[in-house]
């Protein structure tokens, strides 16, 4: 509950009027006589023919009374319905202040912007990550008698904002309902930020090189089991395992093992596939530098097998090399890709023995320099080898990985590095997001309404991957049933229903799962 806080004048003489269930204070030289009352959610306000007076209370902040930025413009990334700060106008205008999460707020209200019933309302969004390296964010709205105003304000309303964190070439972003864009009349000094606005904007504070720009030409692929890709947006297609003569899962010439993942060649015009089995499909520029059958090993069965199926692959930066990761955590390295390590490096034993993993490794994912990279486990687990760093794990959220006190909502099943290898995201099954260093947060599943894999909205079907954009300023996750989820400036580009299929089942299904996703 948030306790609105009045900042009217003290007078001689007080008088009080209940107005459903909230006690109105008016400042008065006399005795208060209401003629006309009205109230909504957390205040309200009487009036005789000479005293107007302003209550105050409180309210759940989901509450439609609550003067919240309007929604035309979209919910800005990190949601921004979260009132700190909501206060009466006095009648001529003046300023009112507060203070939330260590930032002092001020707002100058012109007397045209004010009058009987307006209050403003200071928002925070609930994830400061909503824009990639957020100090702050913040949005602004006007309300009369308790109804948000739409559309250019009478006056500009100038905010301050003091935090020690905010630096002289901070840039301040406004959300324009599909992507951040800078916002040019504002003032960042050290310490301090001011800026005039006109309507009811959604703002993020962020460091200079961290701006978030406009999406680069997008497109995707999206591979299944049984080795068919699909392409989307700016993404070729270059063949699949069906073009090699094979046929899927099933057939007279089928895979070894299913297909487990794709990824994309860093120089483009290309892709490559690799199996449960190890075993790796190359296409367009994408150059084959060997597979575990070139090691001597037979799969997932023969005379020397894999220890356990391999579930990742990650290309070097040059797209010279890549490396292969079994769910045991062991790691397979090829051409310029060298070997950093692995969970056998760290004294694990695997899926079993005397120290085994906590949960199987579910996915690799490179670091910028090509000189490292991270596994992460369906525990939400994370190892980094080589000079890829640490940046923190869902426990360090305070989970506790698959079981135990606070467990995960479902499996983690991927991981993504930033552009430069200074952050990454963790996704699971249900679509939840966990982002960890300059990763930012842009949105989950949950965001769309969804309510994971179960309860009154479930996905579809599980998720199964997710891609950053070239920038890193968004991410695609993909589902089993080959939907795709697009959040910050990630271009939804089709999914495998633009293609008139129908997901698992129904009329035209798939005809094998989705597990990957290439950008």
């Amino acid at each position: 509950m948030l306790k609105w806080v009045r900042k009217n004048p003290v007078v001689t003489g007080v008088g009080a009027l209940a107005v459903a269930g909230l006690v109105v204070t008016a400042v008065t030289s006399g005795g208060f006589s209401p003629t006309s009352a009205y109230s909504g959610c957390g205040y309200g306000y009487g009036y005789d023919s000479t005293t107007y007076a302003y209550g105050y209370g409180t309210c759940p902040p989901t509450s439609t009374g609550y003067p919240v930025p309007n929604q035309a413009t979209g919910n800005a990334p990190g949601g921004y319905t979260q009132v700190v700060l909501n206060e009466s106008v006095p009648s001529g205008g003046g300023v009112v202040t507060g203070t939330y999460d260590g930032s002092q707020f001020s707002a100058n209200i012109p007397a045209s912007d004010a009058g009987q019933g307006v209050t403003i309302a200071i928002t925070a969004p609930t994830n400061l990550s909503n824009a990639d390296n957020a100090i702050l964010g913040f949005g602004v709205a006007l309300a009369t008698n308790g109804v948000g105003e739409s559309g250019t304000f009478a006056a500009p309303i100038t905010i301050t904002i003091t935090n020690p964190l905010i630096k002289a070439g901070d840039q301040l972003v406004e959300w324009n309902g599909s992507a951040w864009v800078a916002y040019t009349d504002a003032t960042v000094t050290n310490g301090s930020l001011t800026v005039t606005v006109t309507s009811d904007p959604q703002f993020a504070l962020v460091s200079p090189t961290q701006v978030p720009t406009a999406a680069p030409a997008s497109g995707y692929h999206l591979v299944g089991a049984d080795g068919g890709i699909f392409n989307f947006g700016h993404a070729g297609f270059y063949g699949n395992t069906y073009t090699l003569g094979l046929t899927g899962l099933h057939g007279s010439h089928p895979l070894n093992a299913p297909i487990v993942g794709v990824v994309e060649n860093p120089s483009g015009k290309g892709y490559w596939m690799v199996g449960a089995d190890g075993g790796v499909f190359n296409f367009g520029g994408a150059k084959f530098y060997g597979s575990t059958y070139s090691l001597g090993l037979t799969g997932l069965s023969g005379s020397h097998p894999l220890a356990s199926p391999v579930v990742g692959m990650a290309a070097t930066p040059d797209g010279k090399g890549y490396w292969l990761v079994t769910k045991a955590g062991f790691v397979y390295s090829f051409g310029d890709a060298s070997f950093y390590g692995d969970t056998f490096s760290y004294g694990l034993t695997g899926l079993t023995g005397a120290h085994p993993l906590a949960a199987p490794i579910v996915g690799i994912a490179a670091d910028a320099s090509g000189k490292g990279y991270w596994l992460v486990g369906a525990d939400g687990g994370v190892f980094n080898f080589g000079d890829a760093t640490f940046y923190g794990t869902t426990y360090s959220r305070g989970l506790t990985g698959l079981t135990g006190a606070r467990p995960l909502a479902a499996p983690i099943v991927g991981i993504a590095a930033t552009p430069d290898g200074d952050g990454y995201w963790l996704v699971g099954a249900d679509g939840g997001i966990f982002n960890f260093g300059n990763a930012g947060f842009d949105g989950s599943t949950y965001s769309r309404g969804l309510t994971g894999l179960t309860g009154s909205h479930p996905l579809n079907a599980p998720i199964v991957g997710i891609v950053p954009t070239a920038n890193g300023d968004g991410y695609w996750m993909v589902g089993k049933d080959g939907g795709v989820f697009n959040f910050g400036n990630a271009g939804f580009d089709g999914s495998t229903y633009s293609y008139g299929i129908t997901g698992l089942s129904g009329a035209h299904p798939l005809s094998a799962p989705i597990v990957g996703i290439a950008d």
